[in-house]
Order: C-alpha cells, then sequence, then structure tokens
C-alpha cells in the first residue's frame, strides 16, 4: 500500500501506454496518427507526465526524438507495468471463460468470400454468442481509425504497433492456360517474362508491374518488371482473364488450386513462387484478450484445414 500512496493520482494507464507508444515509434506525430488524437494532444500529455514524474522523458530536436537516460528507464519499467495489465485482462478473462460478443474482421474480397466466410459460418454456428462482422475490401485497413479487431492479410505486415500470427503458409505461382502458352510459347527463363502479356494485379504490398520471385532449387530471390494490356486490383479478375487466354498471371495457390488439377491453368516456370502467407493482424492492447485469441486461434485451425497444402505446389511441377 505503501507504494501506491507515493503513486503521483496525475498518472494513469493512458498515459502510461501513450508514452510507451511514443517511446516505441520515437516520434509524437506517428504515435498521434496510430491512436487517432493529435500531435498537441500527445504533447500535452507527455508534458503532465513528465512533470509529474518532475523529470525529462524525451530529447527532442528538429529531426528526431530520443529518450532520455530518465526515458529509458522508465520505458523499461512501463512495458513491465502494461505486460502485466494484460496479464491480469487475460486472467481475469480466463476465468469468466468469455465467449460472447463483436469481432470485427476484414479481409481481401476474393479471399474473404471464398476461403473466410465459410470458416466464419462455422465459427458462429459453434460460437453463439459471437456478433461478427465481416468486411471484404482490396485496401490496407487502419485496425484503429476503422474499429478493426482482426485482418486477415496476405503477405508480411510492416505496421511496428501491430501483432501478427501467421495462420497459414503459402505461395503465389505463375501461371497461364495451355492455349495462350500454344500461341505465345513457354517461357523457359524468368527474363523471358518480358516478352509476355502479363495480367497485372497490384494486391496491397506489392508495386504494379513489379514479381518478386524466390527460386525453390536455390533459395535465392529475383525481380522481374512485367507489362501487360491487362491490369486490375482484383484478383477474382485476374483469374477470370487467366482462363480465358489473356497471359501469364501470378496468383495465389489457393486461388487456383482447382484449376491446376484439372487442367484448365498450368503452372509456368514452376520453379519460381512469391510467399503469401496468411496472417492475422491485430490491435497491440488487444493481443491477450480471451474473445480475440479464440477468435484468431479458430480461424487458424480451419483455414489450415481447408486450404490446399504447400504440398501441392510440388505435385504441379
Amino acid at each position: 500500500m505503501s507504494v501506491l500512496k507515493t503513486l503521483p493520482k496525475q498518472i494513469s494507464l493512458w498515459d502510461l501506454n501513450l508514452f510507451f507508444l511514443v517511446g516505441k515509434l520515437l516520434s509524437f506525430n506517428r504515435a498521434a496518427q496510430e491512436l487517432g488524437i493529435t500531435p498537441g494532444y500527445v504533447t500535452k500529455c507527455i508534458h503532465s507526465l513528465e512533470k509529474a514524474l518532475d523529470t525529462k522523458l524525451f530529447v527532442r530536436t528538429t529531426r528526431q526524438v530520443m529518450l532520455s537516460k530518465s526515458g529509458e528507464f522508465f520505458f523499461i519499467k512501463v512495458k513491465d507495468i502494461l505486460g502485466d495489465v494484460e496479464d491480469a485482462i487475460l486472467g481475469v478473462n480466463a476465468l469468466q471463460d468469455v465467449t460472447s460478443g463483436n469481432v470485427r474482421i476484414s479481409c481481401n474480397t476474393y479471399f474473404g468470400q471464398h476461403h473466410l466466410a465459410p470458416v466464419l459460418s462455422l465459427m458462429e454456428r459453434q460460437n453463439p454468442g459471437f456478433n461478427i462482422w465481416l468486411d471484404l475490401n482490396n485496401q490496407q485497413n487502419d485496425l484503429i481509425a476503422d474499429d478493426i479487431d482482426i485482418d486477415i492479410r496476405i503477405g508480411s505486415v510492416k505496421e511496428p504497433h501491430l501483432v501478427a500470427y501467421k495462420i497459414a503458409t503459402s505461395f503465389r505461382v505463375l501461371c497461364a492456360s495451355p492455349l495462350y502458352l500454344k500461341r505465345h510459347g513457354t517461357p523457359l527463363e524468368l527474363d523471358e517474362l518480358r516478352d509476355h502479356n502479363c495480367i497485372l494485379y497490384r494486391p496491397r504490398e506489392e508495386s504494379m508491374g513489379l514479381w518478386r520471385l524466390t527460386d525453390s532449387r536455390s533459395a535465392t530471390e529475383s525481380k522481374v518488371k512485367v507489362k501487360g494490356t491487362l491490369s486490375t486490383s482484383h484478383s477474382d479478375v485476374v483469374k477470370t482473364w487467366t482462363v480465358k487466354n489473356h497471359g501469364i498471371a501470378l496468383l495465389p495457390i489457393w486461388g487456383i488450386a482447382p484449376e491446376l488439377a484439372s487442367g484448365v491453368l498450368v503452372r509456368v516456370l514452376p520453379q519460381y513462387q512469391q510467399s503469401a502467407d496468411i496472417i492475422a493482424v491485430i490491435k497491440n492492447q488487444e493481443k491477450k484478450t480471451h474473445l480475440i485469441r479464440t477468435s484468431v486461434d479458430f480461424i487458424k485451425t480451419h483455414l489450415q484445414a481447408s486450404l490446399p497444402s504447400v504440398n501441392s505446389l510440388h505435385e504441379q511441377k
């Protein structure tokens, strides 16, 4: 109790969380953007915290923000405190066995419609207390601004304030219709893709027309700049155009497995592939809540069971 009596009343859990985010990002502006507040408000809160502690926590210049010696010490302690609070919330939720509540999930349109939606249907039936909202779009969501609990992504996660859980290993592969290859020839080297009509799709994390491909034999990555007469922001449209003999496409294995199995599409340069892992992304402060953890675990278990296995890549070589 003596420790609690010496704790300044002006300091709240919000202040500690805000300080930790600024210290992690080393930017008042970026912290403000992540929390959806103004940089001025962040500055005001940090100044109030420094006044309560009677010390400077940050050293600010026109070019950068750094933690002071006191700030470095406080950052380590606050990290432990916030971790203890999350553990306490997890413990309380576990004791209460929280199995109800609202879960807002986002995903790109094609994957969400064809693969995630059936899993969420099953999740709702097995967890009748869940209220699930699924937002399908091909733009990268801001989990805080858009009030999203779980974002299912294809590829990597670059935002430092988010927590990512790998759901399944997957790849994009090169493919074309047999008729297209009969008319235009089958490329035998990666550079030959430049001479073909390539159907262009810009997923969330890729540049238009720049394909990064890894040679599965040597694990080396190569970049090839391709061009084509057709481009779109929807992968299902790319698939349709590929089936209709328009060119060579780079598509996820889980989106074209039936077409590869039936011969409607065939692999091109089958030794090359592009990583496209399925990832569940959540907000850092929610990483241990029982409801979110249960949802992520359910999606992981059932998506892994329903998606084509990585071994199917080798079966098509």
